[in-house]
């Protein structure tokens, strides 16, 4: 409220001023308060952790009591064990001595005996290996004599066939089907490489295999155990990597010579053998 002449009333004005010194006040206690209780919190906290280090190094003290009276029991108990090992130890050399000298007069009948038996196992075994490996070299030309008249023969079908097919195209499409045969001609000439040096491998292991195990049961028939034989050596045989003259397939150019003949007129064809 404000006088007839326009000044402000003296009490409301004191009035407003000791709330504000009230608030002031107030405001400076509860901060004191805070930080009194921060301090008591602080304290409380390096009271619980001298406590909790106080409890850390007792139980590390127990412990290395614990450990050094294990260290000092399992010493003890060594010492102990070492004593009667060595008594043992005695007794047990001169029972080995007295058993080597034994050994050795044995040893020394057995190897005589055993020598004369090894030089004819080896002889038995060398005439053994060299057998199966003119076996395992003749079963190999064999099958690949056999895979190349195969191989020959599904070449020459394929030519005719493919004669045939060529005929029937326009120029168009014979320049594409060509151009296209060319280059998977040529990937298949790579696999076919591949595949025959991995056959050619399986075969050798095969004939080693096959060796190693006859040669066990001819060792053991002689009276002695069965010597592991040496590695049988077969030579691998990589196919050709150009087809002899007369089994060369005709070029890509040939052949589409071939098949643009005029109808009727009379094509070579394949010799299926």
């Amino acid at each position: 409220m404000a006088d007839d002449d326009g000044r402000p009333n003296a009490i409301q004005q004191m009035e407003l001023r000791k709330q504000k010194e009230r608030e002031e006040r107030e405001a400076k206690e509860a901060e004191e308060l805070k930080r009194r209780e921060a301090e008591m919190f602080a304290k409380q906290q390096r009271a619980k952790q001298i406590l909790l280090e106080s409890e850390q190094a007792r139980e590390a003290e127990k412990q290395q009591r614990a450990t050094e009276e294990a260290e000092k029991r399992a010493q003890q108990l060594a010492a102990q064990q070492a004593t009667m090992l060595a008594f043992e130890k005695q007794k047990q050399d001169a029972a080995e001595a007295r058993q080597r000298e034994e050994d050795e007069q044995r040893r020394a009948a057995e190897a005589e005996a055993f020598a004369k038996q090894e030089a004819a196992k080896a002889k038995l075994r060398a005439e053994q290996e060299q057998r199966e490996r003119d076996a395992a070299e003749e079963r190999l030309r064999q099958e690949q004599e056999r895979e190349r008249r195969l191989a020959k023969q599904a070449e020459n079908m394929a030519k005719f066939e493919e004669e045939q097919k060529l005929k029937r195209m326009t120029d168009e499409e014979r320049a594409a089907y060509l151009a296209e045969k060319e280059e998977k001609d040529r990937a298949e000439e790579d696999a076919a490489r591949k595949a025959a040096d991995e056959a050619a491998k399986k075969a050798v292991e095969t004939a080693v295999q096959q060796a190693a195990a006859d040669v066990g049961p001819v060792a053991a028939n002689s009276g002695g155990p069965a010597v592991k034989p040496d590695p049988v050596v077969v030579p691998a045989v990589k196919p050709d990597a150009v087809a002899p003259e007369e089994e060369r397939p005709r070029s890509t150019k040939a052949t589409a010579s071939t098949a643009t003949a005029p109808q009727g007129q009379t094509t070579s064809c394949c010799t299926i053998l």
